[in-house]
This record gives C-alpha cells, sequence and structure tokens, in this order.
C-alpha cells in the first residue's frame, strides 16, 4: 500500500513537472494541495454530520450491549445449574445460540446500517468540497490541485485545506 501511494506521488509528481509547463506554455505554473479529509473533519457541515453519526452509533451501541449481556445471563444461568437434564440444558444451549447467532445478524446489520449513514452524510459534502476546490483553482488561477495524501514533499504555502474548510464554512452562514 505504501509503495503503491508512493507510486502515485512520484507519477503525480513527474506529470506535473514534464507534462503542465509545456500544456500552458508562457503562463507561470501555480500549485496547490488540499487534505479534503482534514476538510471534512473540521468544517462546520463535517462536525454535524460526525456528530449525528456519533449519536446514532450511541444508540446502536447501547442496543447491542442490551443483547449482549442479555446472551451473558443466560450463560451465566446455565453455568450455575447444574442438575438440570440433558434436555433442559440442550434446549437452553440453543436458546443462547440462537440469541448469539441473532446478536452477530444485529451487529452485521448496524455497521452497514453506520456505512451507509455516513455515506448519505458525507457524499453531499464531499461534493461540496470539491466544488469549492474547483472554484478556489479557477479564481486564483492555479495550474494543479492535488490532494495532499499524494504528495511526498511539499511546503505550506501549497497548503489550501484551511481557505478550502474557510469557504465551507461562509457557504453554510
Amino acid at each position: 500500500m505504501l509503495k503503491r501511494t508512493a507510486l502515485v506521488g512520484i507519477l503525480t509528481a513527474t506529470m506535473v513537472v514534464v507534462g503542465l509547463p509545456n500544456a500552458h506554455a508562457g503562463e507561470q505554473l501555480k500549485i496547490g494541495c488540499v487534505d479534503a479529509q482534514r476538510v471534512l473533519n473540521e468544517c462546520r457541515a463535517g462536525k454535524e454530520a460526525k456528530g449525528i453519526l456519533d449519536d446514532l452509533m450511541k444508540v446502536r451501541k447501547r442496543e447491542l450491549q442490551a443483547k449482549e449481556d442479555e446472551i451473558k445471563k443466560l450463560q451465566d444461568e446455565l453455568a450455575k445449574q447444574l442438575m438440570l437434564s440433558d434436555e433442559v440444558k440442550a434446549k437452553r444451549d440453543a436458546e443462547i445460540k440462537l440469541k448469539t447467532e441473532e446478536y452477530r445478524k444485529s451487529v452485521k446489520e448496524v455497521s452497514q446500517e453506520l456505512y451507509k449513514r455516513e455515506a448519505e452524510l458525507t457524499e453531499p459534502i464531499l461534493r461540496d468540497i470539491k466544488d469549492a476546490i474547483e472554484r478556489l483553482g479557477e479564481e486564483k488561477g492555479f495550474s494543479i490541485i492535488l490532494a495532499k495524501s499524494d504528495i511526498l514533499y511539499g511546503a505550506d504555502e501549497f497548503d489550501l485545506t484551511d481557505k478550502i474548510t474557510k469557504m465551507l464554512d461562509e457557504k453554510r452562514r
């Protein structure tokens, strides 16, 4: 994974150095970079989305914990009752197995629900981030704006993350 990321960064830098000056002959090359994940985490809309997800996660975690506690209680009761017939033990074991399978199914469903909800909340924000990057690029005459994660080295002056975050927050006012 690290090798692939390094390769993408090197190829991107090579394209910038070799390809863009020829494409914009006579123009000065203006480069910027953005940490889109940081923008998502720091902008007002991203923080609101995170709060919604955190609240949903707390509710689902409590629900799962209740199911887990119920299974533990059944297991403890079965362990304490030494004088049960084999038939009753088998019946209780089957009940515990069923509850455990239901719990695992619930964990999977909650995970899928959280993933889907996160996508629903973040996709519009990511679109806004992309639009803000394009708008800033056009307004300020950038030749290229790269993802900060693809850059092996870059001076802080090329980082547009704070500007993009500010643009998004001003848009939401």
